[in-house]
């Protein structure tokens, strides 16, 4: 049953492409500026993906708060976060999950990530950034440290370029639950239609997608696909 939610969701992602391109046919998939705010908290805490983080932080002195939803079995599920730029590579954050994540009570984790600015210590500005990171380092959950590198990839396609990012990285968690944030994880990202961003991924043990729509530069929205349940989210980007 979980397999035929995320073909649902896969094929509503096509969809919405195809119906963007079909609406213009002189516009490229490709030929989109990419959002303004594309660094997104994930629906656990720490910016990145889906359920993964991403080598990728907040901008300095800027603040993503977010509230996603999980229509998860037998209870809903609903996770409050917010993340903090502190210098260009330094990035702190503080998630509250509900009790159906906490076992029966409420739980709010701690989380902070470093990108290592791999460009600027090799001097080669075509280098992945790098970022180490610990998600819950209260171990209110589920400790987890972890390693991710994140590639930009440019394609061409009639001319334009096709902006794509590959996310690949490793995670250990306190309890060794081989699932999410345990052990390899994995994922892409890329801007099929105008202020959109796509993002699927492999979390170590799911497979989970989301699409974001940006209406502003400061708020973006999203439908996702969790192992099959169906989430929504909203993310406000602010600074200080």
């Amino acid at each position: 049953m979980r397999t035929l939610y995320v073909l649902a969701a896969v094929i509503a992602v096509v969809a919405m492409v195809s119906t963007t391109v079909m609406a213009d046919p002189y516009l490229s998939v490709w030929d989109i500026e990419k959002p303004e705010a594309n660094v997104t908290n994930s629906w656990i805490g720490s910016t990145g993906m889906v359920l993964t983080p991403t080598a990728r932080t907040c901008a300095p002195q800027g603040i993503i708060g977010s509230f996603h939803w999980i229509n998860t079995d037998p209870d809903s599920s609903d996770v409050w976060s917010v993340n903090i730029g502190i210098t260009s590579n330094i990035e702190i954050g503080a998630a509250r999950f509900n009790d159906a994540f906490g076992g029966g009570q409420s739980e709010i984790v701690g989380n902070v990530k470093v990108n290592l600015d791999l460009p600027r210590w090799t001097k080669n500005p075509e280098a992945p950034e790098l970022a180490v990171g610990v998600w819950d380092f209260g171990n209110e959950l589920n400790r987890a440290y972890y390693v991710v590198v994140t590639k930009e990839i440019e394609l061409k396609e009639e001319g334009t370029i096709a902006n794509l990012r590959l996310n690949l990285g490793y995670a250990d968690n306190d309890t060794d639950t081989n699932g999410a944030l345990d052990g390899i994880f994995g994922g892409l990202e890329f801007s099929p239609f105008e202020r959109g961003l796509v993002q699927v991924e492999y979390d170590g043990a799911d497979v989970n997608a989301t699409v974001h729509y940006h209406p502003s530069d400061w708020l973006s929205l999203e439908i996702a696909s969790l192992d099959g349940d169906l989430g929504v989210g909203v993310n406000v980007h602010t600074g200080f």
